[in-house]
């Protein structure tokens, strides 16, 4: 089921605009996500544009870090006891211009852009927790549904690249349980 459902969403957003006009953006962003110590990485979008104010989103985070759990570096009986995290996030939705501007076929350079978006799908994460003195290791993985909320702004630099600063708030349910998140993405956009 999860196979067509991501078959289904590459249809429309690469399949579609070859069959009607619509403009075609991909970026890439640096991303931060609170929680689990706090997570790192990048993350990749593509959209197409679909009417004057609403453009279809998929995207892809790749997060991770290594921590020190400091607590424990003074105890005699225990080594240094690392968290090791890796998330991953696949997330499809819509980002909409909330004031009335111009297609992006036209864009203007050095102009704000603000926009509010909403994006569902599914996230994983996967930690491995690992005590030095012993050599134990033990580690755990789940995958779940999530939702994220947000918005932010792009800056026009030329008539194809944006500069894009987003917020949302990153909803997971791992374990059967909830979990928020802050995500901060910087980044560029290119508008084909």
């Amino acid at each position: 089921m999860r196979s067509q459902c991501m078959k289904l969403m590459v249809l429309v957003l690469f399949a579609l605009p070859t069959l009607a006009f619509a403009q075609l953006e991909v970026g890439s962003d640096l991303t931060y996500a609170s929680g689990n110590n706090g997570l790192t990485g990048f993350s990749g979008t593509a959209g197409w544009q679909y009417g004057k104010r609403v453009t279809l989103v998929g995207e892809g985070d790749f997060l991770w870090d290594t921590s020190r759990v400091g607590v424990f570096d003074l105890s005699p009986n225990t080594g240094v006891v690392s968290v090791k995290s890796n998330s991953q996030n696949y997330l499809f939705g819509a980002r909409v211009k909330i004031i009335g501007w111009k297609p992006l076929k036209s864009l203007e350079k050095r102009k704000f852009l603000p926009f509010g978006e909403i994006l569902f799908g599914y996230s994983r994460l996967s930690q491995t927790v690992t005590e030095s003195s012993s050599g134990s290791t033990i580690s755990a993985a789940d995958r779940a549904y999530s939702w994220a909320l947000g918005g932010g702004v792009d800056y026009t630099l030329t008539n194809h690249w944006l500069a894009r600063m987003k917020v949302d708030l990153l909803r997971t349910h791992f374990v059967d349980a909830g979990q928020s998140r802050l995500r901060l993405n910087v980044g560029l956009a290119y508008i084909f």
